[in-house]
C-alpha cells in the first residue's frame, strides 16, 4: 500500500515538471486538478517552486508521521477478565493519537489550501507572461502600447 502510493506521488510529480517547462501560459484549471491529486503539483506547474516545495513537504512530512505513529497509537491493548481496562491508559497511546490526528489534520489544510491557491498562482504567472503599458510622449503627439512578454 505504502509503495503504490509513493509510486502514484512521483509519477504525478514528474508529469507536473513535464507540463510545468513547456514555456507556455498555465492553465488554472489544471493547476487545481493538479494540487488536488498531490498538494504542490499545481504551484509546481505554475512556476512557483517555492511553494510547491513547502506544500509537498508539509503534506508529505505530516502524512509521514501519520503512518509511521499510527500502528502504535492504534493496536488494541487486551486485558484479559477486565471489563474497562482500556479506560485506564491515559499514557503514551493518547499522546500518539493526538500527534496521528493532528497530522491528519494538517494534511488535510495543506491540501486545501493547496488547492486552492493553485489557480491564483497560475493566474499570477500568466499575469506576469505579457505585460502591457500605455505610452504618451510629453508633448502628447503620440500614444501607443508598450508590450512585454517573457521569454523563460
Amino acid at each position: 500500500m505504502r509503495t503504490s502510493i509513493i509510486a502514484v506521488l512521483l509519477v504525478c510529480a514528474t508529469a507536473s515538471f513535464v507540463f510545468a517547462r513547456s514555456g507556455q501560459r498555465v492553465s488554472p484549471t489544471t493547476a487545481t486538478l493538479l494540487s488536488a491529486v498531490l498538494p504542490g503539483a499545481g504551484q509546481f506547474y505554475a512556476h512557483d517552486d517555492q511553494k510547491a516545495g513547502l506544500f509537498m513537504g508539509v503534506y508529505v512530512g505530516s502524512l509521514s508521521l501519520a503512518l509511521a505513529y499510527g500502528p502504535q497509537a492504534f493496536e488494541k491493548v487486551k486485558h484479559e477478565g477486565e471489563e474497562f481496562a482500556d479506560l485506564e491508559d491515559t499514557g503514551s497511546k493518547n499522546t500518539l493519537k493526538t500527534i496521528v490526528y493532528g497530522c491528519y489534520v494538517v494534511a488535510a489544510g495543506t491540501w486545501l489550501w493547496s488547492v486552492l491557491d493553485a489557480p491564483v498562482t497560475a493566474r499570477r504567472y500568466n499575469a506576469n507572461i505579457v505585460q502591457v503599458h500605455p505610452i504618451i510622449s510629453p508633448d502628447r503627439s503620440f500614444a501607443g502600447l508598450s508590450v512585454r512578454v517573457k521569454l523563460r
